[in-house]
């Protein structure tokens, strides 16, 4: 397990060994022991999601607002998608800038997106099954997100929108009213 340190402060990608034969692989999706000197260390899982969506579909942005904010780990374990972290953390030198990472079932590539972030991620396979871990329990009365057409996001698409999203996701409000919700 190998966890490399982004421009992003906290952010990281995680990159799993994978041990592959005939069979097929096998490999760790998370050990806290390794994880225990790394800016990781103190994430406790205590919840898992999972999320199946068909190409071009966009989940996000989401967060959840203290003191029910998440930190998470991400994975997509069937497909391919493009992940996003939007840094809402007032103070940070990434305050307000998107963080996007491919990840895919070729690899056992994870994401660690600290509390204070907004999540979403963008279908680019068939399919795709993104499995999260996440350290806080959903609470409906603190959700909150980022409409991803907000143009001060100056987004970089792999493909270009209109995409699939859900009727909440679509009534989210601009990134400044989210923007001073979290503190680096």
């Amino acid at each position: 397990m190998k966890v490399q340190a982004t421009a992003f402060p906290d952010l990281c990608s995680v990159h799993m060994q994978r041990f592959a034969d005939a069979r097929g692989y096998f490999s760790e999706a998370y050990n806290a022991k390794h994880l225990a000197h790394t800016p990781l260390r103190g994430f406790q899982i205590c919840q898992v999601n999972q999320s199946f969506s068909q190409k071009h579909v966009f989940r996000g942005f989401h967060f959840q607002r203290t003191p029910y904010a998440q930190a998470k780990m991400v994975q997509a374990l069937k497909g391919a998608v493009c992940d996003y972290a939007l840094d809402l953390r007032q103070g940070s030198p990434t305050y307000l800038k998107v963080f996007a990472m491919q990840l895919d079932d070729t690899k056992s590539d994870l994401l660690f997106i600290p509390k204070g972030f907004a999540h979403g991620f963008l279908v680019l396979s068939h399919v795709a099954l993104v499995q999260y871990f996440v350290d806080a329990p959903y609470q409906p009365s603190h959700e909150g997100g980022v409409n991803y057409e907000d143009a001060a996001l100056k987004m970089d698409w792999p493909v270009q929108p209109p995409f699939g999203r859900s009727k909440r996701d679509a009534q989210w409000g601009s990134v400044s009213e989210a923007a001073k919700l979290f503190t680096f």
